[in-house]
């Protein structure tokens, strides 16, 4: 749940993203083992209540979710640290779009 700001959010599915944008008070759910990002997306500091369904939740990598989708190359970049320009060669690698 977001206490403070704003944050762009989305699950990441092979080849699809489905964005959607949080306010104050506003809460999304993601299923466990389902690939996401959030990502501050105000001029100010961003707060969000997390919860999860394992005390030992997994981590997961899956360069499909990144490179082969329609998530834009910009969000991918701050979610995997790599410069727009490495993104966008890994997205014509694995015939991604965005």
């Amino acid at each position: 749940m977001v206490m403070k700001g704003t944050f762009n959010v989305g699950l990441m599915a092979p080849r699809k993203a489905y964005p959607n944008t949080l306010r104050v008070g506003e809460f999304v759910y993601f299923p466990r083992g389902m690939s996401h990002y959030l990502i501050n997306s105000g001029r100010g500091k961003a707060v969000a209540f997390a919860a999860y369904s394992s005390p030992s939740p997994p981590f997961n990598f899956d360069h499909l979710e990144k490179y082969a989708s329609d998530v834009p190359s910009p969000i991918v970049s701050r979610v995997t640290f790599l410069d727009d320009p490495q993104v966008r060669k890994l997205k014509a690698r694995f015939n991604g779009t965005g």
